[in-house]
């Protein structure tokens, strides 16, 4: 119960947080360019772009620490420690990450550009939340929280700024070289972390998971398949957005054009 409860104001302090964000950032657009002809949904996506970038900061930060700096070795040694084990750090980071999937699904819903193309952005969110609270609700997998919830966010930082920069182009114009920087980062990152390390931490998880699906005292099967659904749909993505990232790297050094998704 006292688990519960803490998890619950971590939850509920995130929401608010990420909320309180998101308002003044509206506003402090709206207010900027009070006057001046604007495209509305504009203020939504700069307030969006502050939210996200700041959220990804932290879990980022976090992933870096609890699975790289310092991570929980309680929870490490073997498969049913690493599927059933609880570790507080991983439970902070699941509950926020709720909180966040939450916040992107409502950005989403209002705004149809932050959906992708196809709902891939939204089909994604949906995905994460779902592992996110089947993780803080059956305490299932904190080993791996730390690298699927916070470590993978590294390459969301510069993309935040790549993103920024898309929706503004007077700002591209202003920051040029921060422009390019962001997008140098974002694809060596992105490449790095969710297209080669990845699946080498996948491989890890299907090995507990489909161990799980075998133990004695396991987890409701249900939930196992759960994640093993989620992940196989997530590495998909993280497969599908490396190809584009690799076409625009491509299209950067032969010289070709870029595309909208480039």
């Amino acid at each position: 119960e006292i688990k519960l409860c803490t998890m619950l104001e971590v939850l509920v302090g995130s929401c608010l947080a990420f909320a309180t964000i998101h308002s003044v950032g509206y506003y402090a657009v709206a207010a900027y360019f009070r006057g001046v002809e604007h495209v509305k949904y504009q203020n939504s996506l700069a307030a969006h772009t502050l939210t996200t970038f700041i959220a990804f900061m932290a879990l980022s930060g976090a992933g870096v620490l609890f699975w790289l700096v310092i991570p929980d070795t309680s929870i490490a040694a073997e498969q049913p420690l690493r599927t059933q084990g609880y570790s507080t750090n991983s439970d902070v980071i699941a509950s926020v990450m709720v909180a966040f999937q939450i916040y992107e699904i409502a950005c989403a819903i209002t705004v149809p550009r932050l959906r992708g193309r196809g709902n891939q952005h939204l089909i994604h969110h949906l995905s994460a939340l779902l592992v996110a609270a089947l993780g803080v609700g059956f305490v299932y997998l904190h080993y791996y929280a730390p690298f699927y919830m916070g470590f993978v966010e590294l390459s969301s930082v510069p993309l935040c700024i790549m993103d920024c920069f898309k929706e503004f182009p007077a700002l591209k114009q202003l920051f040029p070289e921060l422009n390019e920087m962001a997008r140098v980062v974002f694809a060596v990152l992105f490449l790095a972390v969710r297209v080669c390390y990845w699946p080498v931490v996948s491989f890890s998880f299907w090995v507990d998971s489909l161990a799980e699906l075998q133990a004695d005292g396991a987890k409701p099967a249900a939930v196992v398949y759960a994640f093993c659904v989620s992940n196989f749909i997530l590495t998909l993505l993280q497969f599908f957005w490396g190809s584009l990232v690799l076409r625009g790297m491509f299209k950067k050094l032969t010289g070709a054009p870029p595309g909208k998704e480039d």
